[in-house]
């Protein structure tokens, strides 16, 4: 038995050889050639397939009231009546054009098969009202965004700016030296103490028209020097714990180690 399988096997030309290394060299790359376009082409109809369209978004949110699911789809450009196919949607796109928005912060979306679009998103939080101009809020990085309707009514503090208040201001932010004043101010009050924050002459050339002006609620206004305002309303909060200052009275304390005190009538 060993000995037959030792003997040397049927004797084959060179070009049977040849021939045969050949046809199999190319069944096997033909065959990983073929895979190759089975897969291109498959791809290919589920690209063009009029079935492969966005037929759902899947919404997430970290705040209570989202956003309307229809309102998202109208900024994605998404519609019932001219469907988009799922795999030429083009996520860079869409998080552009949820960004512009202005009032989401941060946001993630993408695709989930078959048709699916998961989009989580924080809206921005409002700390303020920019009183220049209508349905403008400020959130705490002091971007600027519409207010209405993606948040309900309430009450909060409005800043003035005047003449530093930008054109368009919609994702425009506020200067680093405006919002922490404004930042700065509320930390010292009660929520729903400060009715406004009045920055238009915060940067005024004379010093003596250069001022921080607060309304309190049921209380008095306050003036404050841009420079000393913190310790100001420190000398403030002592003083209203030894006098009554109502509304329409006001408090300047623009003179150094000095307190003007007008009583309302």
């Amino acid at each position: 038995m060993f000995g037959r399988l030792l003997k040397p096997g049927p004797k084959y030309s060179w070009k049977r050889v040849f021939f045969t290394v050949a046809l199999s060299t190319f069944c096997l790359s033909g065959g990983a050639t073929a895979i190759y376009l089975f897969y291109r082409y498959t791809d290919h109809l589920h690209t063009t397939n009029e079935t492969s369209v966005i037929y759902a978004v899947v919404q997430t949110a970290a705040q209570y009231a989202p956003l309307q699911t229809s309102y998202l789809s109208e900024v994605l450009e998404l519609s019932d009546d001219h469907p988009v196919n799922f795999s030429r949607f083009n996520l860079d796109e869409a998080h552009e054009r949820l960004m512009a928005t202005h009032m989401i912060r941060e946001a993630l979306i993408k695709k989930i098969k078959p048709g699916i679009l998961y989009v989580d998103y924080q809206i921005r939080q409002p700390i303020a009202y920019l009183a220049d101009y209508t349905n403008t809020a400020i959130d705490e990085e002091g971007t600027l965004f519409p207010y209405l309707p993606f948040h309900p009514p309430r009450h909060l503090p409005q800043v003035y700016l005047g003449a530093h208040a930008p054109p368009n201001p919609w994702g425009e932010r506020m200067h680093p030296k405006q919002l922490a004043f404004v930042s700065a101010i509320l930390e010292r009050f009660d929520p729903g103490r400060v009715e406004r924050i009045d920055l238009s002459q915060s940067e005024a050339l004379s010093a003596g028209t250069r001022q921080i002006v607060l309304v309190l609620k049921n209380g008095p206004i306050v003036r404050l020097t841009p420079k000393k305002y913190a310790q100001e309303l420190t000398h403030y909060h002592i003083l209203a714990m030894q006098i009554q200052t109502g509304k329409g009275s006001i408090i300047d304390f623009r003179n150094p180690e000095v307190a003007y005190i007008t009583y309302g009538k």
